[in-house]
């Protein structure tokens, strides 16, 4: 399972402990294309161009008045609270805020998405659909992945998510990020947005320890991730040219479904996906994983430590962790790749990594905690922030 569905569900289910939960999806026209809904949404982005606080497309698509209305009478009218999940439903917080004004407004941003679509943008990289991608024609994938406009939806993805993102502080009751450096980073930008209300909060991720087996020789690395997503991509793509250059005699295996069929160095290899986690993250095995895209939390990071594996990476991974004295990060290259050419050399290193990573995730991360921080934002009490 994703990282960011382990994440909703483990939200639901805290909910679900705690208050009388009603589960409501909101159809987007391009996942439940219908005629009205469709004529609805373009309705609503071409509104937004006039109004001048312009809609992204990926906000647009759930923009449909007829599937905002319908969305709210279903809402009970003895309900209290609601959460929405991400600022493409920003349409509909806007809708309730008007018609429903007493509701309790909580809208899980996960990331900063237009800082993702900024980086996106700055790095000349084609926009990625995510989950629309199996529900996008041929052709308007194949119009993304074309230079010019990829860039021009990417650019205007960033711009006018970034609008939504200052136009939702002040119509949230509270905000929730993933990434306590993200968090900061709203929480700046709210003392310069006249009006700001919402109370801003850092919930991370909810993962349980699994075990914490003694890190044993001989090491090898390990990836777990799909190139599906442009931040694995360019990972694997930079630990495949790692292997291809310096010829390491530690292994590498990329765990995950895999799009492209690449061809591999020797010491490199594919398994594919794997329903236990457990084969991937053995008492051998260090997640190699530097990143190339900041925001968010890592959540492969997390999952290696909860099996009391360490992770080797750069700064830009455990962006948002506070992971003081974490004896595996580094800053430069050239120290990642030494560590990468003699990992065995580093076993004191790599098990007080271990050690670190699991007391940071049960200090910050642990199920009861955060579900508690959860329930806690949504009644309004400002201990719902983890830090």
């Amino acid at each position: 399972m994703a990282g960011r569905l382990r994440i909703a569900h483990s939200i639901r289910d805290a909910f679900r402990e705690r208050f009388d939960l009603r589960e409501i999806t909101a159809k987007s026209a391009v996942q439940n294309p219908t005629p009205g809904r469709i004529a609805g949404s373009i309705l609503a982005y071409l509104t937004s161009l006039f109004r001048g606080q312009v809609l992204p497309f990926q906000s647009a698509i759930f923009a449909s008045h007829a599937e905002l209305a319908a969305i709210e009478a279903r809402i009970p009218d003895d309900a209290s609270y609601v959460y929405l999940d991400g600022v493409r439903l920003f349409p509909l917080l806007s809708h309730l805020r008007r018609h429903r004004p007493n509701l309790r407004l909580v809208v899980d941003f996960d990331d900063l998405m237009s800082r993702r679509f900024q980086q996106l943008f700055d790095r000349g990289e084609a926009p990625a659909p995510g989950y629309l991608a199996g529900n996008l024609h041929r052709r308007i994938r194949q119009l993304l992945d074309w230079s010019i406009f990829g860039r021009l939806v990417l650019r205007h993805e960033a711009k006018t998510l970034a609008g939504l993102e200052k136009e939702t502080l002040k119509l949230a009751d509270a905000i929730v990020l993933l990434s306590l450096a993200e968090t900061q980073q709203l929480q700046a930008l709210a003392t310069q947005v006249p009006d700001a209300r919402a109370e801003i909060l850092n919930i991370g991720p909810s993962v349980a320890m699994q075990h914490t087996n003694a890190v044993l020789k001989p090491l090898r690395f390990i990836f777990v991730g799909t190139d599906r997503l442009t931040q694995n991509r360019l990972t694997i793509d930079y630990l495949i040219d790692l292997w291809r250059r310096l010829s390491p005699s530690a292994s590498l295996t990329i765990y995950g479904q895999q799009v492209r069929d690449l061809p591999l160095p020797d010491g490199v290899s594919v398994a594919g996906y794997v329903d236990d986690l457990s084969v991937a993250y053995d008492d051998h095995s260090v997640l190699l994983t530097p990143s190339f895209l900041a925001g968010g939390v890592k959540t492969k990071v997390l999952e290696s430590f909860s099996y009391g594996r360490p992770v080797v990476a750069n700064p830009t991974t455990f962006e948002g962790m506070n992971l003081t004295g974490y004896p595996l990060v580094f800053d430069r290259a050239d120290d990642l790749e030494a560590f990468v050419l003699a990992p065995d050399d580093h076993l004191d290193e790599a098990a007080n990594a271990a050690d670190v990573g699991a007391a940071y995730l049960i200090r910050s991360h642990a199920p009861d905690r955060t579900a508690a921080a959860w329930c806690k934002a949504m009644l309004g009490d400002s201990a719902g922030a983890v830090k």
